[in-house]
């Protein structure tokens, strides 16, 4: 592992209150767990409406994690000739065609994948077969009028135009941060009756954000199905965050009562190692 960054006020208080007890149980109220696909700071980058959708638990923060940077749905048509060059094709598929013809060289780090050498180029555009061919190695089960959920990397950053495209058992590294926020109001609205089948998560019938924020509220605490891991960061707490962050990929939940995983104990090593924390206490060392 390695990647580890922080910032804030006071980054030292974030590992202060972690602890060694959050692998059995979620941290404070005050400490939060993200996870992102971009090594931009994960604090004030998009924020939709101003806020931060967070969660209480490095472990549900992980399985959030995008597997790519862009997913692409590619549906293959049931009805052509499998030896007939693509023409014509949908963007997605063009851009596929081009990187199996050897046109686009793979994402740096990827160079040596064995699926991804670049290819001789031939000047031919590939066939229907060939393409459903190249799918199949890379993973995926191409046949005649199948839907396809492809991943690949972004051309630009922050669109969804897809790169390159990688295979179906690629890990992207990514980033769990865990913030806090020293002396915080919290609201939890985990058990406040709600409301069935909204999105992010289950919605409070209380739930008014401008009444919270007339109340100086920092964090809201919502619940996520049966886990009550959600937490809303308000504006006016963002810039009072500190944080630390560190690679990390993504996990599927364990059915256990585990809430930490191997990023975060590695995340909490680092941090004590690098700030000062002598590991037998939370106290700084001297």
């Amino acid at each position: 592992m390695g990647g580890l960054r922080s910032g804030g006020p006071d980054p030292r208080y974030v590992i202060s209150r972690i602890g060694e007890s959050s692998s059995t149980e979620l941290g404070p109220p005050e400490v939060i767990f993200l996870s992102s696909a971009s090594s931009a700071d994960p604090i004030h980058m998009h924020r939709p409406g101003g806020k931060i959708w967070a969660y209480g638990s490095a472990r549900l923060a992980q399985a959030n994690l995008p597997q790519a940077a862009v997913t692409v749905t590619l549906t293959l048509e049931d009805q052509f000739d499998l030896d007939r060059p693509i023409e014509r094709a949908s963007p997605s598929l063009e851009r596929l065609s081009q990187q199996f013809a050897g046109e686009i060289p793979p994402p740096p780090g990827l160079e040596g994948h064995p699926l991804l050498q670049r290819r001789q180029r031939t000047g031919n555009t590939p066939t229907y077969r060939q393409l459903l061919g190249y799918l199949n190695q890379l993973g995926y089960p191409a046949v005649p009028g199948s839907t396809l959920h492809l991943m690949a990397t972004c051309r630009l950053e922050g669109t969804a135009d897809p790169g390159f495209f990688l295979p179906a058992d690629h890990v992207v590294t990514g980033y769990l941060t865990v913030a806090a926020l020293p002396g915080a109001k919290v609201a939890d609205l985990r058990d406040a009756p709600r409301i069935a089948h909204s999105t992010p998560f289950v919605r409070p019938r209380s739930l008014n954000f401008e009444r919270l924020e007339e109340n100086a509220v920092d964090l809201v605490l919502l619940r996520n199905g049966n886990d009550g891991g959600i937490v809303c960061i308000l504006p006016r707490a963002i810039d009072r965050l500190s944080w630390v962050s560190i690679e990390a990929v993504r996990r599927e939940p364990s059915a256990g009562p585990d809430r930490a995983t191997p990023e975060l104990h590695d995340l909490v090593d680092q941090c004590r190692r690098a700030l000062g924390f002598d590991r037998s206490d939370d106290t700084p060392s001297p």
